[in-house]
């Protein structure tokens, strides 16, 4: 569900001996003082998205685990709350404990205190997986990283309580298995450059500013896009729409929650994600990841995050409405 560590980074924890204790302690604080301090925008991310503010569980390698959350949030009181450790800064809305039991994953989601969470692991800090181009600074920071993931896997616990399911699907993730089972078309090199060329096109759709020449892009990105898919199993296109639906959504929302939280990291969601849009699905030596797995983590999150920030700019008034009572991206994207 996290495509930005698996492409954007190699995790490395850089930290020994005291620096570790140091670090898995003001990390976590930095992160918690940076979602508070834009509660209020990230409230607008989406209708009915963070009403009650984070909810979020940061848990170091050693150490504390610090929960973030809204005023109103009280945990139950089983557990054990280290209130004295509390900068002033999280009074009443952070809270140190010290055994929530063990996250399912750094990028999953936790129940701690009678309350369902998204768990993130703490790292000191973070080496990129390559080198990055000066306009995607961010990449090589901790807190950055982990704002980026507790926005993205906040949306998705909101995606599980709040979205109806995709055409076809049972929830609103895709189903993988039918695609599966036709993951070698994703290697052939004429599949591979479809996909490159779709990418472009909605590189060029971004670049513009008067939502007429963006249309005209996407009617051009739309034509590639179904001469593929017509080619293809019949399985993708369900898939892509749901994938992108899902995970796309996320990986915008995660972007334009880092520019609401931290400007001077990223000012623009779309920065980054022409920057993923050009490099995201190649590798270090600049072939292109091949198979399921790569497709649906380095095309589909970023085509779908290119697409929901298209349709913030250029989209119907409803269109937040629509795709949450089940229509893809696609769908909405398309003038009626």
């Amino acid at each position: 569900m996290r495509p930005l560590l698996k492409y954007l980074f190699l995790i490395v924890p850089l930290f020994l001996g005291s620096n570790v204790a140091e670090a898995q302690r003001e990390v976590p604080v930095r992160v918690a003082e940076g979602l508070l301090r834009a509660d209020s925008s990230l409230r607008r991310l989406w209708p009915g998205f963070w009403t009650e503010g984070p909810l979020v569980a940061l848990y170091p390698a050693k150490g504390k685990t610090l929960v973030v959350h809204g005023p109103e949030v009280r945990l139950a009181s089983v557990i054990e709350e280290l209130r004295d450790a509390i900068p002033e800064s999280l009074e009443g809305r952070a809270t140190f404990v010290s055994d929530p039991g063990p996250p399912a994953s750094y990028d999953l989601f936790a129940e701690i205190g009678g309350k369902a969470m998204v768990s993130v692991r703490v790292f000191g800090t973070f080496a990129p997986f390559r080198q990055h181009s000066e306009v995607v600074p961010w990449t090589g920071d901790s807190v950055a990283t982990m704002i980026v993931t507790a926005v993205h896997e906040s949306f998705h616990l909101y995606q599980w309580r709040e979205f109806s399911p995709s055409p076809g699907q049972p929830m609103p993730f895709a189903n993988t298995m039918p695609v599966k089972r036709h993951q070698s078309w994703l290697d052939s090199s004429w599949v591979q450059e479809a996909l490159r060329r779709e990418r472009t096109s909605l590189s060029r759709a971004l670049r513009h500013t008067r939502c007429n020449h963006v249309q005209e892009e996407l009617n051009h990105y739309t034509k590639q896009r179904d001469d593929r898919l017509f080619k293809m199993p019949s399985p993708f296109a369900a898939y892509e729409n749901a994938h992108e639906r899902a995970e796309g959504l996320a990986n915008w929302i995660g972007y334009v929650g880092l520019s609401r939280v931290a400007p001077d990291m990223l000012s623009d969601a779309d920065v980054m994600l022409q920057h993923d849009l050009a490099n995201s699905y190649l590798g270090e030596s600049g072939r292109p990841y091949t198979g399921w797995s790569s497709f649906a983590t380095y095309h589909l999150y970023v085509v779908g995050a290119a697409k929901a920030s298209l349709l913030s700019r250029c989209g119907p008034a409803d269109w937040q409405r629509r795709v949450q009572a089940g229509e893809s991206l696609q769908q909405v994207l398309l003038p009626r």
